[in-house]
């Protein structure tokens, strides 16, 4: 019901401890989005081993948006002019996302796009400036139409509680422990 809603938060975090299967989780997810829905799916799972990069984030997620709607991908065609790598995490979002969203859903469409974010806490090993601006992007997100929803796994590390928490931008779902 949430992903079809347009009058709540447009994020959600989903957090709990080490080993409590929130990738699991994120994939069923996925999953379930994918056969439940005809709208586009932006899918970024963040690795230990593989590229924990902040930056890489929303270019891998406008690639993915880009993909499966053509609205989207018409629109970053205009907005791209010049190479994005080498732009900070708050600009990438801004031009990538954040942008052509608010240009696509001015004026509403029947397409909404929801994007997943696993294992956000593997970014926090990056350097800080990136971690911040990431967090800021992922609290930005609510100037982006209702309809345009977020759904962020993560283990509840205190940088991260403490930034959705205090903005008070996502709701929320802590999964319990057992203990």
């Amino acid at each position: 019901n949430w992903v079809g809603s347009s009058n709540e938060n447009n994020t959600l975090c989903i957090s709990g401890a080490p080993g409590l299967w929130k990738s699991a989780l994120s994939s069923t997810t996925v999953s379930r989005l994918k056969d439940s829905q005809a709208n586009p799916l932006a899918v970024f799972f963040i690795r230990r081993q593989g590229d924990r990069d902040p930056q890489s984030i929303w270019r891998t997620v406008a690639y993915q948006l880009a993909l499966s709607f053509p609205k989207y991908r018409e629109h970053l065609w205009k907005t791209l002019r010049e190479d994005t790598r080498n732009e900070g995490v708050k600009r990438q979002f801004g031009i990538l996302i954040k942008k052509p969203f608010n240009d696509i859903y001015r004026h509403s469409s029947q397409v909404v796009p929801v994007v997943v974010i696993d294992a956000l806490d593997e970014c926090l090993l990056e350097t800080e400036e990136d971690v911040r601006e990431l967090l800021c992007t992922i609290t930005d997100w609510r100037t982006i139409p209702p309809s345009c929803k977020l759904i962020v796994f993560s283990r509840p590390e205190s940088i991260i509680v403490r930034r959705l928490k205090a903005d008070g931008v996502c709701e929320r779902i802590i999964l319990p422990s057992g203990d």
